[in-house]
């Protein structure tokens, strides 16, 4: 056998394979030997990390993620501010993204999920910057901007919410929450 299959690396790929092929059970199970016995091996542990939360198994994939230690590399710590976030627990999310941003200021991604997390505990005045940091840094994703559009609205800055929904209208005219954002923006004015 040559050495390079008992790579660690090299199995974590054979793990993705399996479940890649639908069997789940046998690519867990070795992500999960790889992560025991590799546990400073950070790709190896997103990988497990990643798989779990896209089973919905996100506990595991949390105890997963908090068995590594605090300084473990960006891609883990973004790993575990997204499980905070899917499980809504906003103030270990909004924690995890301001290091993660400080780490990354120029990131659009990055600087929107903190304003998400942000605007989640009704924060609407600090989520405005790093909402508009994203739009200016990514100005034709979408996503950045509807999170733009939902700060504007909360803080009642409606005929900017409105300029934003205008171009998030040209830039995909079929987006889904279109009308839900028009809707919430005449709410708030009222009409």
């Amino acid at each position: 056998m040559s050495s390079f299959r008992l790579d660690p690396y090299w199995s974590a790929y054979k793990a993705k394979r399996l479940i890649e092929r639908g069997d789940d059970q046998h690519g867990l199970s070795l992500l999960r030997t790889l992560v025991n016995q590799f546990p400073n091996a950070p790709a190896i542990r997103a990988q497990l990390s990643r798989t779990l939360l896209k089973r919905g198994m996100t506990n595991q994939a949390m105890t997963c993620l908090m068995e590594a230690t605090d300084d473990s590399p960006f891609e883990l710590r973004l790993l575990r501010a997204t499980t905070h976030l899917m499980l809504e627990e906003w103030e270990k999310a909004e924690a995890m993204y301001r290091q993660l941003v400080a780490l990354k200021p120029d990131s659009p991604s990055l600087l929107s999920e903190f304003a998400f997390c942000l605007r989640q505990q009704d924060r609407p005045n600090e989520a405005l910057l790093p909402a508009q940091q994203a739009v200016s840094l990514a100005p034709d994703q979408i996503t950045y901007r509807i999170e733009l559009v939902h700060i504007l609205t909360r803080l009642n800055r409606l005929q900017q919410a409105h300029q934003e929904l205008t171009i998030v209208e040209k830039l995909d005219p079929a987006e889904d929450d279109i009308p839900l954002l028009r809707q919430a923006i005449d709410d708030a004015s009222g009409s």
